[in-house]
């Protein structure tokens, strides 16, 4: 998933791309979000939902708001978990398993913030932080090897087949 726009920065929409029928798709923002900056934005994901990241640096407080999209491609379903008042000083950088935040503080120190009891916690990590979030797959994209527009070589195709090389 992506966030696009079809001007420069203003972000309209998340473009999504289904490994099971290897199509793109468009998803809308919450209708509150439309047309927000791109840069104040992110999506991640949150349990199995799609979660976006909003930061309105514009108020006092510098907010972080995250959305969870409870039923994929349902634009309806799109909830405002909660707000995160950052203080200019805090950075979300991703949302674990159990709905904790990860969270990069401005001295480099890297912590968790417990939404429902709204408890900072320091885990010891510092320095420089960059997460990623991912969903493990075995979707092959229309081709017995995975790999588009390469043949697979007699070895290759032994092991896919579940073969060990012997003569058969």
């Amino acid at each position: 998933n992506w966030l696009a726009s079809e001007e420069r920065m203003y972000c309209q929409l998340i473009l999504s791309f289904s490994m099971e029928d290897e199509l793109f798709c468009e998803i809308k923002l919450p209708e509150s979000l439309v047309e927000e900056f791109m840069p104040d934005m992110c999506i991640d994901v949150f349990g199995e939902s799609l979660a976006l990241f909003h930061y309105d640096m514009c108020t006092r407080n510098e907010v972080c708001t995250i959305w969870a999209m409870k039923e994929y491609k349902v634009v309806e379903s799109w909830t405002k978990l909660f707000n995160i008042v950052l203080g200019g000083r805090l950075l979300v950088l991703g949302i674990r398993w159990n709905s904790e935040l990860l969270l990069a503080i401005r001295d480099g120190k890297m912590a968790l913030y417990d939404p429902k009891t709204q408890q900072l916690n320091h885990i010891g990590i510092h320095g420089s932080f960059c997460l990623h979030s991912y969903l493990p797959s075995l979707v092959l994209l229309d081709e017995e090897n995975g790999v588009l527009g390469v043949e697979a070589h007699s070895s290759d195709a032994d092991v896919l087949e579940g073969s060990s090389g012997a003569g058969s």
